[in-house]
């Protein structure tokens, strides 16, 4: 028995590793808006943090523009070229090139739209200054030490930012007049990690950064724009939520439900390392049944953590707002849900279409979501049934007919 275990963690030695770095990375990550998010909402309130939300939600857009993908093939592509130094060059080049085009094109709309309509004029400077959070996309290559399976420069330049934050809140945010400087930190928070991330990849990975040709561009733009549509279509519903509240129902019932969004995200922590961690081993072995097999472990897990936030709903609401909201308590608890169809939909489909190369039925899966987001979004309006309650469970079905779509995909393809 020993020696089966001893063989089975030194087969997964890398992932092991990569797992451990990410976990220390995610108890930071854990404690952070422990430390801070009470504080924040006591001294600045629920309104004007509701507006940093809303800036946050319309610059995410930005992010997926910036990103084009390229989160998502980026480890792939990386793994299979890591042991051609020549050839990753090249191809980490050419995803800075566009990532940079692509930021400057959002840079110019975007500043463009907040200036001039008139909708974002009380609070231009947020606006103004939330944008430039999207430096971080575009800089930090996440995706790069995702690929070489280096997990431990995420965790050292997530560790430095963070604790930053931290300091940075406890020492800047005082009194309400002070929320610019939560926007602030926010900014410098994402330049430092994408300065450092560019600093590990060309200094210490050796990567030369070189002038790619059209060609190798236009390529890449080609590869990656299923994934950007899938993307695009997977945040449409996860991110829009928020818009949705901001301009129909106000900044305070966002920032309600950012509170029982930012509690669920953290549930999904776990989730997101082992996707991380897991996803380049994927990539090179394709083997299905350790897919199965995680996937067990995993929801198996998932739903234990559910099963106690569920309990303990009204005290977690109450450490984090300093006082029982019942609105608060019900959006999580809904939320909660979609993590439970959430963890399956990763397996069948990020941690299976893509590494077997299914790119287009990745898209289609996606795109599908899109469209009964915009249905049930459309439902709401006509009929005038717009509030948290009805968004909330709205986004949970999209969760749950994601997951029976990409089932029957997965079948149809024999990849169960």
């Amino acid at each position: 028995m020993l020696l089966k275990i001893k063989d089975v963690l030194r087969g997964n030695k890398k992932i092991i590793e990569n797992f451990s770095f990410l976990t220390f990375v995610q108890i930071f990550t854990l404690i952070s808006p422990l430390l801070t998010y009470p504080y924040l909402i006591r001294i600045v309130g629920l309104e004007l943090y509701g507006v940093i939300v809303f800036a946050q939600s319309i610059v995410g857009y930005i992010s997926l523009f910036v990103n084009f993908g390229f989160g998502t093939s980026g480890p792939r592509d990386v793994a299979i070229l890591k042991e051609n130094h020549e050839k990753l060059s090249e191809y980490v080049s050419s995803v800075f090139i566009l990532k940079f085009i692509f930021w400057i094109i959002c840079f110019l709309v975007y500043f463009l739209t907040i200036t001039l309509v008139p909708y974002f004029q009380d609070h231009l400077l947020i606006y103004y200054i939330t944008f430039f959070i999207s430096l971080g996309d575009l800089f930090f290559p996440i995706w790069f030490f995702q690929g070489i399976e280096k997990m431990k420069y995420i965790t050292f330049i997530n560790i430095i930012v963070k604790i930053i934050f931290v300091i940075g809140v406890f020492i800047f945010v005082k009194e309400q007049f002070d929320y610019i400087n939560i926007v602030i930190l926010n900014f410098l928070g994402a330049l430092i990690s994408g300065l450092l991330g560019c600093i590990m990849v060309f200094r210490y990975e050796k990567i030369k950064f070189i002038i790619v040709s059209r060609e190798i561009l236009a390529k890449e733009f080609k590869t990656n724009s299923s994934l950007f549509i899938s993307t695009v279509s997977i945040q449409l519903y996860m991110n829009f939520n928020k818009m949705i509240i901001g301009s129909f129902l106000g900044m305070k019932e966002i920032a309600i439900y950012d509170l029982g969004e930012k509690i669920v995200t953290l549930l999904k922590t776990p989730l997101f390392m082992f996707n991380q961690a897991v996803f380049p081993k994927i990539s090179r072995e394709k083997s299905i049944q350790f897919i199965n097999k995680s996937m067990l472990l995993v929801l198996g897990f998932i739903i234990l953590i559910y099963l106690n936030v569920f309990i303990f709903s009204e005290e977690i609401v109450q450490f984090f707002i300093g006082k029982i909201n019942q609105e608060a308590i019900i959006i999580t608890r809904i939320l909660g849900v979609s993590l439970v169809f959430m963890t399956i939909s990763m397996f069948l489909g990020g941690l299976r279409l893509i590494p077997f190369g299914y790119n287009k039925e990745y898209m289609k899966a996606m795109l599908f979501n899109g469209i009964v987001y915009c249905v049930i979004i459309s439902i709401l309006y006509i009929f005038k049934s717009i509030n948290l309650y009805s968004l909330t469970i709205g986004y949970v079905l999209v969760e749950i007919l994601c997951c029976i779509y990409l089932f029957f995909v997965n079948k149809k393809l024999r990849l169960l």
